[in-house]
Formats: C-alpha cells, structure tokens, sequence
C-alpha cells in the first residue's frame, strides 16, 4: 500500500506542471527619446504588441531572455505602418513574461512586449 502511494505521488511530481507569468510596468525598455505629452497634441492610434517564444527540451534549446526580449520589440515595431511625414511614437511600454514547465522535461518560455502607438498632430 505505502509503496502504491509513493509511485503515485512520484509520478504526481514528475508530470505536473507549473505556470509563471509576470509583468514588467518597469522601466526595462530604457528608451532614449524623450516625448512630453503635457498637452493635447497627440492622439492614441492603436495598441500594438510583439511576442517571442522559446521551447527548452530537457534544457536544450530556444533563445536567451535578452534575445527574446529583442526578437519581440522587433515584431512589434514592424507591426507600425509607416507613413513619411509622419511624427509617431510608443508610449506605456509593458514587458510580460510567461513560463511554462513541467520539470525537468519541457520548459517553455514567452515574452510579450507591448505599447501604444500615438501620432503627434501638432
């Protein structure tokens, strides 16, 4: 019987999986432009995002962190239709990350970059 529950729990711990997300509404963009929106010169066009996704198979595999964090800024600044003329910028930049892992066979991990698009009218 006890020998029973222990190979039922053992297994319990080996197939279970664990989930992490977090958000990050810090400052890790470190953009270097500067916009001042203390007056009403803009206006909201879209929210716009870009997502990276890494997949470790028994710890081999996918990308580092940094290197998804680029690869999903990347694809959300291709997702902004550029017109010339134009006076665009990203603003409330928010980083999410999200884990998913079932020890110590797969371990997947996804970053979500995410802003808003505002065109400048003045």
């Amino acid at each position: 019987m006890k020998r029973n529950l222990l190979l039922v729990v053992i297994f319990q711990v080996i197939v279970t999986g664990c989930g992490v997300n977090s958000s990050l509404t810090n400052n890790t963009y470190n953009a270097t432009t500067n916009v001042e929106l203390s007056r009403k010169n803009y206006h909201i066009i879209k929210r716009i995002s870009g997502t990276a996704n890494a997949t470790y198979i028994m710890g081999i595999g996918g990308l580092s962190s940094q290197s998804l964090m680029e690869e999903a800024k990347k694809e959300m600044f291709n997702s902004i239709i550029d017109k010339e003329d134009e006076a665009y910028a990203v603003i409330y930049v928010t980083v999410e990350k999200h884990q998913k892992l079932i020890f110590p066979f797969y371990y997947k991990k996804s970053i979500i970059v995410s802003g808003y698009l505002i065109e400048f009218t003045e």
